[in-house]
Formats: C-alpha cells, structure tokens, sequence
C-alpha cells in the first residue's frame, strides 16, 4: 500500500490485552489504517481499570509494539467514568478533559497529521483542536443514545457512558466521517440531519481468522470427544453478558434435566468472575492467552444476548473463527449471518440439546459462517475504496516538480528557494507525497513535522509519483517535465509556477500552454505579473507573491541573499503596490494560498479528482 500519511489515534481503550469488545474493535480499525497505508501514532486516554491508579509498564511495552513505539499516554482525572452528573443520561462532553484539550493542540503544533480518530461520541470535543485541514473520523463503537434503553429492558440502571439523541448528533456532526461497525447504526446516522458529515460500515473482521476452505467443510463435523458436545462462549464481564449467561444456563439445566443431553458448556474470559455455583456440566476456564486456543477446545459456538448495542463481537469473532454458531436473533446483528437464529434461549437451549443428542454437527451449521465471513471482507474493501475516495478529496495529494537539475545562476537559486517557500505553505493544507529536487538542493528543502517525505531525484520515481498525486506544482524552468505528465491518463489538477518569467512574455508563453487539453491547468504568478498581464485573454490564474513578507523568518533566504547579494533582484519580484484592476471577464482570478483549497475542491466536485 501506498503510504497515505499520517493518522493520529485518541483512544480511551489500549489495545492490549484484547479481552474486551471495546479494546479489539479499536485494534481492529486502526490495524486497518496501518495496513491501508497509515503511519500510526496511538495517543492512549488512559481511564479504564489497569491504568486508573497508575501507568502499566507491561502494557505499555506491547502497545509500542504493536505501532512501532508511536505510543502517547494521557492519563484522565477521575472524574471521567462517573456517573451523570445531571438528570439521568451524560452531557456530550461530561467526561471532557480540558488537559487533554490543551495537550492535543500541543500535539498538533509539533507534528503534522493527515487524519485524526477518535473512538467514542463522548471525545468528539478532541476535534475541535485539530487543524481543518486534517480529516477527522469518529469511530462509533455504539449508539450511546440508545443504550439505556437496552439496560432497561434487563431491569437495571445504565452502565457506562449514555447520552440523549440530541447531544449524540451533534457529537457526530463534528467529524468528517463516521465508522459505524454495522449498517443498523450505519442507516441511523444517515436518517438523522449530519450536514456533511459522512458515514461508511466498517465491520468487525477478526484479521486471524480460521484460514480453511469450504471444501473442507463441506461435509458435517464429527464432534471432538466421544459421548458429548462441547459447546462455549467466551466474554468479558459486563452486564448484558453477565444477564445471557446465567438466563441461558437455566435454559440448559431444564433440557438436560429432561433429555439427558451430553452437554459440557465452556465459558472464557473475564464473564467467569460474575458465574459462580455453576452446575456440574458447565466449565470455567477464565483468561485465555490464546483466544484461537478458545475455540480450538469447542464443537459449537454459544452466543445467547439479547440485548445491548453495537456488535456483539464475540459473534464476529465466532464466525472469523469459521465455527459453527448457534446465534439468538439480536446477537446475530450487524455479521451478515445468512443461517438460522434463534428467538428465544429456550429455542436455543432445545436446539443445543438436539445436536448433542445427535452427536453430529451439520454442515448446514458451518456454512453461514463461510458466507458471513466473505461478506464481511468483501464489506471491507467497498468500505477502503470508499474511505480512500472521501480521504482523498478531504487530503489531495500534493506533488512539487522544483528544479531537479543543478544550476546556480541567481534566477535558478531564486526558484528555487521561491518554490520551496511556496512548497511550505501548500503542505499545511494538502498531504504532500514527493518532491523533485535535485539532490544538491536538499539543504534548502524545508522540514514538514513528522513526514518521511521522499525526495525524488529521477524520471523512473517521478512517474511513479504523478500516478498518485491529485495536485501537481510545476516550476516553469522544467517545461520539458509537463510533456509526460499532461500526456498521462490521470486526472490531476496541474499548476505551473510562472512567478520567475519575464512579465513582458507571460501573456504569450501562458495562452500557448493553455492550449494543452489533457489536465487543468492553472498558472502561479505574481502580483506585479497579474497586473502587468494583458486584458482579454482567458487565462486561470492563482496570484500568490514570489517572496511573501510573512516569510522572512525563514532562514533559506538569508542563505540566498548572502550568497548572492540580490537585494534588488528580490525586491524586483515583491508584490507591487500600484495594480492595475484586472476585469473578472479577463481572467479567472484566485488570490493567495488559502484559496488554493477552494480551486481544489471545485475541480473535484467536477469529478476530476
């Protein structure tokens, strides 16, 4: 994969150890964007129980593991995690923390990011301290809207985070782009009024899944011991787990008591603390290290919810595992599972029993998990194209063609600095992918925060670049470079840097290039060269200042004028103060950097992005 840029993650789950819903869904999304093509940095919001009192070492050194040692802790106060404050559901940002505001600024004013995930509709403030040009994406999780309702069907009082209907939308209006993890949450989203928030389905695919093929499966299993069934579930201790397991245990007992089926029932995980007096057939095995070990040591997957939010992602990790499955109607949601459910745990309970009594496990129990499994992963790649089309026009990539041939006349060393500057302000608005540059320019090439920006030195690189780049920046001097590039098949907004051309040629040299049919073009000159430009030509062009005074500071020009003392050969290009007006029939004027996006975003609502 092409490398997309960077993407910092705010994530109140480590994603270690993977014993939760929670914790393996963020692993899961941003496992996906490293893979997509992301460099990763995990800013870690550290609330829940292994680092409330403290920082965890042995956590932490996994988690740098997992991302390359990208990893920042922020530890909460412990105000975030109670209960409301106020009436019965939370405020949006009642578990802010306004450090942690102050430390994402810090954050970004250090290093450069393309994209930014937030997990959870109660840190969606976190977006306001993101720059606009970075894409923002919230990582749902859940309706936390619709949760207490579900904790009122069991009969108790909301669990964790809940909020009302209003306070959840206007949580997802501040995000570019939602992950919903199913189409239910995902039609939710789009029949509320998000304004230009997007939304896509990322569904939860366990990425080490069963690798076996149907063909091995297309016959019925044989179960693993003699003389019974082994059915299991593995879960993490919350509520509406703890509320299945032992609703579906009395349901068992009833039918073994009455058929005297060979049932053993496994639980794993950390729902084994809150299942005690269990009788004689159900076994605890608690913590497992290895989860493929889980279902390695079972005939049947138990799945019994009936209530909750989300996806219940044992359910997709059942079927990434390619077992058979037997699922209640409700935990079957969001993992496109074509077979049989069950509506009720005594029709699960009775349907357990069979098999046992059987002693045989059907094909037709297996198979929907192959389909299940395969529509999950086709799911998958329509949502990366998706996602990749909307980060695009969010973060169009950038390509600067800046003399890659060696010169040092002063107008050449002038170009080169001019570009460079220019290069500097374009990158904070779009997600720069190369520069050609000739290698002894490369002291002159300004940092970009945490980009490995790859500076391109040959034809052969240069090719492979402008098959990725969206927007293309061309210093006139290397004219003999636009050939290849307008005669390629790709769409690409094409802008040729004229600030260093003589004025009394442009008009000329511009009507000549505009006649080129194959890209859009757009040409870069100076203000003094707008005004001294001929009235009645049809031209596009962008009027941004050759050395512009906000760029003093930089230390590249004082390099450029100590070595070649041009003062005046500098001034002669600063913006000139008596323009002449320009008629709007003349030409089709956009002035200054900033409205550079605007000429962006309208050639890609021409569809030529």
């Amino acid at each position: 994969m092409a490398n997309l840029g960077n993407a910092l993650i705010l994530s109140p789950f480590a994603t270690y150890p993977l014993d939760a819903g929670q914790r393996k869904r963020a692993f899961q999304t941003t496992s996906l964007l490293k893979e997509w093509g992301f460099s990763i940095t995990f800013l870690h919001f550290a609330f829940e129980t292994r680092w409330y009192w403290g920082h965890n070492k042995e956590d932490d050194r996994v988690l740098k593991d997992q991302w390359t040692g990208d990893v920042l802790h922020f530890y909460a106060n412990k105000n975030v995690g109670l209960p409301p404050a106020h009436g019965e559901s939370h405020l949006l940002d009642e578990w802010w923390d306004e450090a942690l505001g102050s430390y994402i600024s810090n954050v970004f004013s250090k290093r450069q990011y393309d994209l930014f995930v937030v997990h959870n509709i109660w840190l969606t403030k976190a977006f306001d301290y993101a720059p606009y040009h970075c894409m923002k994406v919230l990582d749902m999780h859940d309706l936390f809207s619709q949760r207490a309702k579900e904790f009122y069907a069991t009969g108790v009082s909301p669990e964790f985070f809940h909020c009302s209907e209003t306070d959840e939308i206007l949580g997802l209006q501040r995000a570019d782009l939602l992950f919903a993890i199913k189409h239910e949450d995902n039609d939710w989203c789009t029949a509320r009024e998000l304004g230009n928030t997007q939304v896509i389905t990322i569904p939860y695919v366990e990425q080490s899944g069963a690798v076996s093929t149907k063909d091995e499966y297309a016959i019925d299993v044989k179960p693993l011991n003699p003389g019974k069934l082994v059915f299991g579930m593995i879960g993490s201790d919350m509520h509406f787990n703890r509320h299945a397991v032992h609703a579906f245990i009395k349901e068992l007992v009833y039918v073994i008591r009455v058929t005297y089926a060979p049932i053993e029932f496994i639980l794993a995980g950390s729902i084994c603390r809150s299942v005690s007096d269990c009788p004689v057939f159900v076994k605890k095995l608690g913590f497992v290290n290895q989860v493929s070990d889980f279902y390695s040591s079972i005939d049947v997957v138990i799945v019994p919810m009936l209530n909750g939010t989300g996806v219940k992602i044992k359910s997709a990790e059942a079927v990434s595992y390619h077992k058979p499955v037997l699922f209640t109607d409700h935990s079957a949601e969001g993992i496109c599972y074509p077979g049989e459910t069950y509506s009720s745990l005594a029709d699960m309970a009775k349907a357990a029993s069979l098999l046992a009594l059987a002693h045989d496990i059907p094909a037709r129990l297996l198979l929907p998990t192959y389909s299940a499994f395969d529509d999950a992963r086709a799911e998958l790649e329509r949502s990366r194209i998706a996602f990749k089309d909307i980060y695009r026009r969010k973060r169009p990539a950038l390509l600067h063609i800046l003399a890659p041939t060696s010169s040092c006349a002063h107008k050449s060393s002038l170009e080169a600095l001019a570009g460079l500057l220019l290069f500097k302000s374009l990158v904070s608005h779009f997600r720069p992918i190369a520069l050609a540059v000739h290698p002894s320019l490369g002291e002159y090439v300004p940092s970009v925060p945490s980009y490995p920006l790859p500076l391109v030195h040959d034809l052969a690189s240069l090719g492979e670049a402008v098959k990725t780049a969206d927007i293309i920046l061309v210093s006139y001097s290397q004219y003999n470079m636009l050939e290849p590039i307008l005669s390629s098949h790709r769409s690409s907004l094409l802008l040729i840097d004229m600030r260093n051309y003589s004025a009394a040629h442009l008009g000329g040299q511009l009507q000549s290039l505009m006649g080129q049919e194959s890209n859009e073009l757009y040409f870069v000159v100076s203000p003094k060269q707008a005004s001294l430009l001929n009235q009645g030509q049809l031209l596009r062009v962008v009027v941004i200042p050759l050395i512009n005074s906000r760029c003093q500071w930089d230390p590249h020009i004082d390099q450029v004028l100590f070595l070649h003392h041009q003062n005046d050969l500098i001034e002669s290009f600063m913006p000139d103060p008596c323009q002449s007006d320009l008629s709007e029939n003349d030409l089709v004027m956009i002035e200054g950097i900033d409205s550079v996006r605007s000429l962006v975003t309208e050639f890609q609502n021409n569809s030529l992005i």
